[in-house]
């Protein structure tokens, strides 16, 4: 873990005197996350200077952060519903990616939740589309290749075979 030196939002030094406040970086442990989660049940989820001043080792947009984007009761992270997807979709094509109007119209899903699942949804859609475009290349061909051998006068896969390997009378279709 890195330690820097705290200021407040606006970079404003929060040391008092010759106490020096440290801001630990990194991931929250289980023990701040339960303290956030008490902060904010007392405090509100308003006040994030003085939740963050209590916690001691986070900064007020780290805690306001973590709280509405992964603490917050409130929030679903069960996996999305297609009824989810189907209105993210709708809502998408309504606003634009205004993604914080978005997740307040769905209510149980974080900003940064409905942003990531919206991207999931785009490259899968991409690629779906790209694998159709790619079976009906690779369909069209077929069909251009057939209709080729039907003009050599090949009329049945066993004609085909035959083109490809030569004498299948080894080989029996009917097995």
């Amino acid at each position: 873990m890195m330690m820097s030196y705290c200021a407040d939002e606006a970079g404003h030094d929060t040391s008092v005197g010759n106490a020096t406040t440290f801001v630990i970086t990194g991931r929250f442990t289980k023990v701040e996350d339960i303290l956030l989660g008490e902060l904010v049940k007392i405090h509100g989820a308003r006040h994030w200077p003085r939740i963050a001043n209590k916690i001691g080792t986070k900064t007020a947009r780290q805690c306001r952060d973590r709280y509405n984007n992964y603490l917050d009761p409130r929030l679903n992270h069960e996996e999305w519903t297609t009824d989810e997807d189907s209105r993210l979709r709708s809502l998408y094509e309504t606003h634009g990616p205004k993604w914080s109007m978005i997740s307040r119209q769905l209510k149980t899903r974080s900003t940064g939740s409905v942003r990531n699942r919206w991207c999931l949804l785009a490259r899968q859609s991409a690629s779906n589309e790209t694998k159709a475009q790619m079976l009906q290349s690779t369909t069209s061909n077929q069909i251009s290749h057939i209709e080729s051998l039907e003009d050599d006068g090949i009329h049945s896969i066993h004609d085909v075979l035959s083109e490809v390997f030569g004498d299948m009378s080894w080989y029996d279709l009917t097995s």
